[in-house]
């Protein structure tokens, strides 16, 4: 989907974090496409967590392959934890 953008950080030790933001009207239902081999990580031992951050997100997770959930001009802060 158009509106919802992602943009990937990851850190020289392999850390990753996805900012995941919907800049529609509209509450969207997005599933990750994730280039697992350039970011140098095994899917399989992969886990997407969300901290909790008050007023901005509550703590959450999702296996692979799950729809994310995204409401208007709102988004995620995402790990990909090992």
């Amino acid at each position: 989907d158009d509106a919802v953008k992602v943009t990937v950080f990851q850190r020289k030790d392999g850390k990753v974090l996805l900012s995941l933001g919907n800049y529609s009207d509209e509450t969207k239902k997005v599933k990750l496409n994730i280039d697992w081999k350039s970011l140098g990580i095994r899917k399989d031992r992969v886990r997407l967590e969300t901290p909790m951050i008050p007023t901005v997100q509550d703590a959450k997770q999702w296996n692979l392959g799950d729809e994310i959930v995204v409401e208007p001009r709102k988004g995620w802060l995402i790990y990909l934890l090992n």
